[in-house]
Formats: structure tokens, C-alpha cells, sequence
């Protein structure tokens, strides 16, 4: 930890105690809350099935003695600009009025 940062309420955790799994469903996360709401609203809204349906990247959940107590995603580096003007030309991924989707 970088030196004189500290947070309000600091824990040990043992790493050998998390797990990784991919998202699959909102079932998964529908108790999640780390304090703000729009990190909890992208989770529990069609945006991270959208996200993952469409494969622009994979949203991962980290679990803590079996709690769910953070996520994280990757996106790709890239898109091909055929896959992307297919999409919009769709209306598939992309939503009316703007190219990026944005938590609800």
C-alpha cells in the first residue's frame, strides 16, 4: 500500500480465500453493494448481459469467503469497423443517439 493512504475500514484479506468466476447471470449479484450506486446499477441492469452477450468483453465477480465483494471487466482492445457498423446499422448493441452504453 502506497505509503500515508489509508482507507476508513481496513481488513486483512487472505488471497488464498478469493474466487474468480465469470458473470453469467443477475442472480448472481442481485445482493451486490460496494456504496455507489451507479457500480451497482451497471451490474444489475441488462447492460452487463448486453456487454457479455455481444462479447465486447468479460465482466468477472470476485467472491471472499463466498461473499461477492467486488467485479471487474475487460473489455476488448478493439473492434472491427464492419462489426461495429453492423451492430449500430442493427440497433443491436448500441442504443439511439450515442455509441456508448452507460449505466442506467
Amino acid at each position: 500500500m502506497a505509503e500515508g493512504l489509508r482507507f476508513a475500514n481496513e481488513i486483512a484479506v487472505d488471497p488464498r480465500l478469493l474466487r474468480y468466476e465469470p458473470f453469467q447471470d443477475r442472480g448472481q449479484v442481485s445482493r451486490f453493494d460496494c456504496g455507489e450506486a451507479p457500480l451497482n446499477d451497471s451490474l444489475n441492469t441488462d447492460e452487463v448481459e448486453e456487454y457479455e452477450r455481444e462479447k465486447l468483453g468479460s465482466t468477472w465477480l470476485v467472491f471472499y469467503q463466498g461473499e461477492l465483494v467486488a467485479y471487474y471487466a475487460i473489455g476488448t482492445d478493439s473492434l472491427r469497423r464492419g462489426y461495429v457498423d453492423a451492430k449500430k446499422l442493427s440497433g443491436s448493441y448500441f442504443k439511439r443517439g450515442g455509441s456508448n452504453p452507460s449505466p442506467r
